[in-house]
């Protein structure tokens, strides 16, 4: 049988494993909560010289985060581009930078702290920082993007990736926006990556139709091309087809909204609603 002293000593030392556990959980649980898990679409990416590129910086799961600021850094290159207590902080941006790199203000309420380089250089190739300081901490991710000579993209459009884009000028309904598509010899856009989405979210910066309709079957969302929805970004409440109220009459055609976020901004509309339209081709 254990004496008085044995038990003490067992009781103790189960006490200071217990206090031990208790204190690597607090220190793991505080440790999570001090940082913000930052994440890119595009940590190896190749730019189009002469081109813009969208180099991707997001919170994620960021509901419940508020973005304090955001800091791009090219590594050995200096600052990109700052945006701190509500407005861009540029007075130590680098001259390779200047009047080239811009943050979406808005997006940031979302999460989404991507930057929009302009008109890429040779000189813009390396390891990029994006460093997000929220309500959790602070995280950052790294990107490493590289260039290449421009392709045959038409004056006025937009490169990216293996495709052209063009945002029209002035507005129509969506079938003659689609016919001006083709006279260009290419069609409504068909958004299939996150990429593309966000990249034409900054690009319109308003209304504008893309290639997305249920015309032949109320409810069956199909591309241009034939093939059938998959991925998706509507706006909270869409697509409602009107509501059901008459004034709306059928709403069969898409658009990307104006001022909503980037992964919920589309909306369907009537199609013979006058707006901008964006078109693409293969580059």
């Amino acid at each position: 049988m254990a004496s008085k002293e044995q038990v003490i000593f067992c009781s103790m030392i189960v006490l200071i494993a217990l206090f031990s556990t208790i204190i690597i959980l607090v220190l793991v649980l505080a440790l999570t909560m001090s940082s913000s898990e930052v994440r890119s679409l595009n940590t190896q990416t190749t730019a189009i010289l002469g081109e813009d590129v969208l180099l991707s910086c997001f919170i994620h799961k960021n509901s419940d985060v508020g973005i304090y600021s955001v800091t791009w850094e090219k590594l050995g290159g200096g600052l990109v581009y700052q945006y701190k207590n509500g407005a861009p902080t540029l007075w130590d941006q680098s001259s390779q930078f200047k009047g080239r790199a811009w943050v979406n203000a808005d997006g940031l309420t979302t999460g989404n702290a991507s930057l929009l380089l302009r008109e890429v250089k040779r000189s813009d190739e390396g390891v990029y920082a994006c460093i997000i300081d929220t309500s959790n901490g602070k995280g950052e991710v790294h990107i490493n993007m590289t260039t290449e000579e421009k392709g045959t993209c038409p004056e006025g459009w937009r490169e990216f990736n293996v495709s052209c884009y063009f945002l029209s000028d002035g507005a129509s309904s969506w079938e003659r926006g689609r016919d001006d598509c083709r006279r260009r010899g290419a069609d409504l856009v068909i958004i299939d990556s996150d990429e593309e989405q966000e990249l034409l979210t900054i690009m319109t910066n308003g209304d504008a139709w893309i290639g997305l309709n249920d015309r032949s079957i109320e409810g069956t969302w199909e591309w241009i091309d034939g093939t059938l929805l998959t991925l998706s970004y509507w706006a909270r409440g869409q697509p409602d087809n009107g509501g059901g109220k008459s004034q709306f009459g059928e709403e069969d055609c898409v658009h990307i909204e104006r001022n909503a976020r980037t992964k919920r901004n589309w909306n369907d509309r009537r199609c013979d609603h006058a707006m901008k339209w964006v078109c693409e081709m293969k580059a």
